[in-house]
């Protein structure tokens, strides 16, 4: 309870000490008297009064003190029965190649599928195959997160029908499995209905309405208001921006579910309303381009830079670089490999050949695994280290806390931030240690230089007939200063 400070059972029973000997101080109040057992038993008392007090405090007044059970017997008061997001299925039209033995062989919707991990699945239509490989929609029997199987997973059927296949290789990615509902996420949702209880529409109404939907992360929202009077598409129209659960491009809804968030508004908004429009973020992709100093312990793998890739063989793995590097070299000989930085990409290497590339004779590195993309000359190649892939992931979070374009019809008593500002970029990077005892930032940064962007960058409110732009992380690189 805030401001509520509870004192040791010592505490007490000296308190309670003092005030008997103030009024009788020829009184004996030991341990084995009458008066001090009293003394004891008014400490007990008092403990457990202020234990009370404190757990009925937690109870009123939701926080991150409060233990999960409570939080969900408030979202229940607050926001209505099972308010929790449970984790959903994933899908995908036309996302299994499916193949056929012989002709007349066909699958039917009812059959299963099991992945390697244990999550299953099941087809979602009913198709005659043939001696032939078909596509077929597929959606998760399991839930959550694990069930986002990637293109070339394979599947395999519990029952395999007559003439088809056992196994199936998905050729599209499946998407829309999330995580049941973070207890902190819940409680957001508690403490935003708390601050704004239900009005008939105003502006906390509808980004309350699109966070209801579970694959909904947050809800932004535009109309009039006092900072711009004729909102976004004109009086009394009340727009909303949603992004879902996830990182980066992921972030952005589905059609699907932009029009599955559109019926539940429809369904709850005043009639007053004139129109309202939910609205699916475009992405705006944006480099980053930052040189750190790194503490002592967190240096780079060497201390040189080759220019740029020359060349690149795919079947020895071997990067063929513009100019020789020793120290690449030396790190490599002394430990076995050395991290390269190309392309945004952290890649391995484990041998330095001098002079035997193919393009121009050039010296020649060796990548320990096949990249998903192949280096290209002429990009930069970096020395990469152990502060690398912490400080994208860092510039990557950083992302993820932005919002879409705010424009200037956006809600002026909803706080969200659109822009990338140079000074967050810093601020994520740069470790401190604050005044409280707190880090912040990347262990091991002394000093950050950022080279691109070369100022603030802010996405685009595309207005009437547009939508709004949200920013995303295109190539980070992270380098040597």
């Amino acid at each position: 309870m805030s401001g509520l400070t509870i004192p040791t059972r010592a505490e007490d029973l000296e308190a309670g000490m003092a005030a008997i000997k103030a009024e009788r101080p020829d009184l004996a109040a030991s341990p084995d008297t009458l008066e001090g057992a009293l003394v004891q038993a008014a400490a007990d008392l008092s403990q457990a009064l202020y234990y009370a007090a404190q757990s009925a405090a937690n109870d009123a007044f939701p926080d991150s003190a409060m233990d999960d059970a409570t939080v969900l017997r408030h979202a229940e008061w607050k926001l209505g029965p099972d308010a929790q997001k449970g984790a959903t299925t994933s899908s995908k039209a036309s996302a299994l190649a499916v193949t056929g033995t012989l002709a007349g062989a066909a699958v039917t919707s009812d059959l299963t599928l099991v992945h390697t991990d244990g999550t299953r699945y099941q087809l979602t239509e009913a198709v005659t195959i043939g001696a032939a490989t078909v596509n077929v929609g597929l959606i998760s029997i399991s839930t959550g997160t694990q069930c986002n199987k990637l293109t070339g997973d394979t599947l395999t059927f519990e029952s395999p029908p007559a003439n088809i296949d056992a196994t199936a290789t998905l050729v599209a990615d499946l998407s829309g499995g999330l995580d049941q509902e973070t207890i902190d996420a819940l409680l957001g949702r508690v403490q935003d209905a708390i601050a704004n209880p239900p009005a008939g529409g105003r502006f906390s109404d509808y980004k309350a309405w699109a966070e209801t939907y579970p694959a909904v992360a947050q809800g932004y929202v535009y109309g009039p208001s006092s900072d711009d009077a004729d909102g976004r598409r004109g009086v009394g129209v009340v727009d909303v921006a949603v992004l879902v659960t996830g990182s980066g491009t992921a972030r952005q809804p589905t059609t699907d579910q932009v029009q599955d968030v559109q019926d539940i508004i429809d369904d709850e908004r005043p009639e007053t309303t004139l129109g309202t429009l939910v609205l699916r973020p475009d992405t705006d992709s944006q480099d980053v381009d930052v040189q750190l100093t790194p503490a002592p312990g967190f240096d780079w793998d060497y201390t040189e830079n080759a220019e740029t890739v020359d060349g690149y063989n795919a079947a020895s793995l071997e990067i063929e670089i513009s100019a020789p590097n020793a120290t690449l070299a030396a790190a490599i000989d002394s430990v076995g490999y050395a991290r390269i930085m190309e392309a945004g990409r952290i890649l391995t290497v484990d041998l330095y050949t001098v002079g035997s590339g193919p393009v121009g004779g050039g010296d020649e590195i060796r990548l320990t695994a096949t990249p998903t993309i192949a280096p290209t000359a002429p990009n930069p190649i970096y020395a990469a280290g152990p502060l690398t892939a912490p400080a994208q992931q860092a510039i990557e979070d950083l992302f993820d806390l932005l919002g879409p374009a705010r424009g200037t019809a956006a809600d002026p008593n909803q706080a969200w931030d659109d822009t990338l500002r140079l000074s967050a970029i810093n601020g994520t990077l740069k470790s401190l240690t604050l005044s409280d005892g707190d880090e912040q930032g990347v262990p091991g940064v002394l000093d950050v230089t950022i080279v691109t962007p070369a100022t603030n960058i802010t996405p685009v409110d595309h207005g009437v007939g547009g939508t709004v732009d949200y920013l995303v992380p295109g190539t980070i690189t992270v380098r040597p200063a």
